[in-house]
């Protein structure tokens, strides 16, 4: 039987199937008396109804009256339920699945959570803190404080792994957001256009869309090594562009998060997790810090199955794991090691070998047929990623532009389904 894990953060609801990613959406909602959206289609409207939009439900799991409620929305619980409705329907309703939740939810929380769960037909064969299921699948002996960003806050969970992971203390931390990260990205960069441009994104509800829509390519792009980032968006007939220094975005993300460094103690080992450090900046402003691989929760998940699914009466809430006997976080004074040059494509018991010739990504290797198709190639010795006109992601990254690969890159396409694995073969 398939393990389906949900990892429930507001910034985005993911779901993973076996280990892969298979969806992923936004805790944002657009409610009226007419229609309830949720996910991407609101994120997609967001700024165009800016009255009815709704980000608080899955921080505010609870059943207090909203101020402008409909008979389909009555408080943010019936958001909640709406929006894990439309993931459900597009994974194929699983019958059973592991819910890995924040480490601030309190137990009339878990309680209403269960309670929808229910109410939609999903079984919940588990509810385990997000932070013990990330670091009980790869992280060796030692004592942790675990940073994960939300919309509207952050939270420091302190973690010991030693012959268990076990949870500590909790602490909520309200200055650091990826909201306040984000606002303040889009001044800067809607500055850079009205500076270089003579064009203001701000000034109208479709072109501010439109920059929302393109922030989080313009993120991966900040934080993949270049000294300066090109912004462009095209709007009404027009092509307007401007560049600004990445270490202007790297100085917003310092400042937003300086409150989570201030509190991490000495002693403890500071562990971000994957979207946190994703962030232009946080490794540099964190270090020396640790960052968790994308998958980690649901693979912490799958190395300890056997925890969850056993229990058919109440759901506990499991804040324990057992520690895992391979663990694969790098500890912070390990000495850096050379990247093994990638060789083949590894795609479920398949590796394809890598050459000049390109290779293009769609079920089976196979050669590439046009220039549009995302292709594998090896250039000067490197093995290079072309995504050509396909929505492609390394390590749960999207990239629109010629990518490195090392060994151990994961790529996956836009089903969320096909996935390929970079590896070395001696």
């Amino acid at each position: 039987m398939a393990l389906w894990v949900i990892d429930l953060n507001d910034t985005d609801l993911r779901v993973f199937r076996d280990g892969a990613l298979i969806d992923a959406s936004p805790g944002v909602a657009i409610a009226s008396a007419h229609e309830i959206l949720t996910g991407n289609a609101a994120q997609a409207r967001r700024f165009l109804e800016p009255r009815n939009v709704r980000n608080r439900f899955w921080q505010q799991l609870n059943q207090a009256p909203l101020a402008e409620s409909t008979a389909r929305c009555r408080h943010h619980a019936d958001l909640a339920y709406h929006h894990l409705e439309a993931v459900l329907a597009r994974c194929g309703r699983p019958s059973e699945a592991v819910l890995a939740v924040p480490a601030h939810y309190a137990n009339d929380q878990l309680a209403l959570l269960l309670g929808i769960a229910g109410a939609l037909g999903l079984g919940v064969a588990g509810l385990v803190d997000s932070s013990v299921a990330a670091l009980a699948g790869c992280a060796p002996r030692g004592h942790y404080s675990v940073a994960e960003l939300f919309q509207h806050h952050a939270t420091l969970v302190e973690i010991d792994v030693a012959d268990t992971v076990s949870r500590g203390r909790v602490e909520i931390i309200e200055p650091a957001a990826r909201g306040r990260i984000e606002a303040g990205i889009v001044d800067l960069i809607a500055d850079a256009f009205l500076d270089q441009a003579r064009f203001d994104p701000l000034h109208d509800a479709a072109s501010e869309q439109l920059l929302h829509d393109r922030l989080p390519d313009w993120l991966g792009r900040a934080n993949a090594g270049t000294a300066a980032l090109e912004v462009g968006l095209d709007y009404r007939g027009q092509r307007f562009t401007a560049q600004l220094p990445v270490r202007e975005i790297e100085r917003i993300t310092a400042m937003v998060l300086g409150p989570i460094a201030e509190r991490v103690p000495r002693e403890r080992t500071l562990v971000l997790s994957a979207p946190l450090g994703a962030l232009p900046g946080a490794s540099r402003a964190f270090a020396p810090s640790l960052t968790l691989t994308g998958d980690a929760i649901a693979l912490g998940i799958a190395a300890h199955r056997l925890a969850f699914g056993a229990a058919r009466g109440a759901t506990a809430f499991i804040t324990e794991l057992p520690t895992t006997p391979s663990p694969t976080l790098a500890g912070v004074d390990d000495p850096p090691r050379a990247p093994l040059a990638v060789t083949h494509l590894l795609i479920g018991a398949r590796a394809r070998a890598l050459g000049p010739a390109p290779l293009a990504l769609g079920g089976d290797l196979h050669a590439a047929a046009s220039p549009g198709d995302a292709a594998v190639c090896v250039i000067d010795g490197q093995a290079v990623l072309e995504p050509g006109a396909c929505a492609v992601s390394v390590n749960l990254r999207p990239v629109t532009t010629r990518v490195v690969l090392d060994a151990g890159d994961r790529i996956t396409l836009a089903d969320g389904r096909t996935a390929y694995l970079a590896i070395h073969v001696s």
